[in-house]
């Protein structure tokens, strides 16, 4: 008996720490035990508690994606190479996981960027480094959806999907994306059951505004080197994924270093996506508020799994 009472202690322990953690960083988090004794539910929350307080530094290089800017979109030669490539990136392993999740966004399963693999090879080879010699196998997801009944979202899963037989316990919670918050905007902006358009377009502005912040992509813009030609890529790939027209950045100069415009390139963004975005929350929502309320650009969804090795 004293032992069952020291095991639901634990996890009320442990689930306070977590809880002490994220309310710190300003997350919203629930826990699911397993129903089974075969795996200890704590498990899942020591795992949270590394991903969302453990601070790490995540080194990779750009080197693939920078690579297939060249020979993809530039038909040249890269001349980029070495350390010039390398790159670190330093914060909360859920907030690194949220990121990637956003960064790995696509329409129709157009992905926005190609510098992710690399990005999320090394910060799965980190957290694995923290969690080294754990008694329990682990997988770390994460999802991105700007707004409910859209094919526009991004998922990354850092470690293995649990087999479809093995006794999990997991934890869910939610971090900041990045990208800004525009449920209440969308709501605001709704004028009539119809007004489908509305909130597609405050969710494009958000979102466009989330990927290409208008002063660090005007500042990439108006330079040369790595950044610069990534920012570029970044544009053409978006514009691709939503049938636009890449050549048009180059016909107003948009893009370039000498007539940089990232805030006329933002809105050509955004036209498009609110066009894209439209007729989907039309197909998939009863009414434009309701495609309102399921608006969730500001957050991702951080799910931590565990269960035991065999």
């Amino acid at each position: 008996m004293t032992g069952n009472r020291r095991a639901i202690s634990t996890v009320v322990d442990v689930t306070l720490g977590l809880l002490v953690i994220v309310a710190a960083m300003g997350l919203l988090v629930t826990l699911t035990e397993t129903k089974s004794a075969d795996h200890n539910p704590t498990d899942a929350a020591y795992a949270a508690q590394t991903v969302t307080g453990s601070t790490v530094n995540t080194t990779y290089s750009l080197a693939p994606a920078i690579e297939h800017y060249f020979s993809e979109y530039r038909k040249g030669k890269n001349p980029y190479e070495g350390e010039e490539l390398d790159r670190v990136s330093q914060g909360p392993v859920a907030t690194q996981v949220a990121d990637l999740a956003v960064a790995t966004a696509a329409v129709d399963g157009k992905q926005f960027s190609a510098a992710t693999t690399a990005y999320k090879k090394a910060l799965e080879e980190t957290l694995w480094t923290r969690l080294r010699g754990s008694r329990f196998d682990l997988s770390v997801t994460a999802h991105w959806q700007p707004v409910k009944g859209v094919p526009l979202q991004g998922t990354v899963t850092l470690g293995e999907r649990p087999p479809s037989d093995a006794d999990v316990s997991a934890t869910t919670f939610t971090v900041p994306s990045g990208v800004p918050d525009a449920r209440q905007n969308a709501l605001d902006a709704v004028d009539g059951p119809d007004d489908y358009r509305a909130v597609a377009r405050v969710v494009a502005n958000a979102t466009v505004e989330g990927l290409f912040s208008p002063l660090e992509t005007q500042r990439a813009l108006e330079r040369t080197g790595v950044n610069s030609h990534l920012t570029r890529y970044r544009y053409e790939r978006l514009t691709s994924a939503l049938d636009g027209d890449p050549e048009r950045f180059e016909r107003r100069g948009w893009l370039s270093p000498s007539s940089a415009n990232a805030t006329a390139a933002n809105a050509y963004l955004s036209r498009r996506l609110t066009a894209v975005l439209e007729t989907q929350l039309e197909e998939t929502h009863a009414s434009a508020v309701d495609a309102a309320r399921t608006v969730s650009t500001g957050t991702v969804t951080i799910t931590v799994r565990t269960w035991t090795h065999e």
